[in-house]
């Protein structure tokens, strides 16, 4: 997946806050969730995305995940930002909610 395709996937999914919020209500729900990741995957293959949805899912979770270690490691010398640490700063607001 290549970087334009990274940004549009963090755009979307920061719509769908019941996949990243966990301070909302419809976070736990699976038919929520699911119903809003069909409406991402939908929005991608618009745009010529061509993989499936277990593979946006994946794309996702390593974007969450990098994320998450990045803020865990911080301050370190001559730490340069991750590339996408902007675009997934949405995620800060969830986590100190939770």
């Amino acid at each position: 997946m290549d970087f334009a395709a990274k940004c549009q996937l963090i755009s979307l999914v920061e719509e769908e806050e019941c996949i990243w919020n966990p301070s909302i209500e419809d976070y736990s729900r699976l038919d929520k969730k699911n119903a809003s990741w069909n409406r991402i995957h939908a929005a991608m293959a618009e745009n010529g995305y061509s993989g499936g949805l277990l593979e946006l899912k994946t794309q996702w979770k390593n974007l969450r995940d990098q994320w998450r270690k990045n803020q865990l490691n911080r301050g370190g010398v001559n730490c340069r930002p991750w590339t996408f640490e902007k675009h997934l700063l949405f995620l800060a607001t969830a986590q100190n909610e939770a």
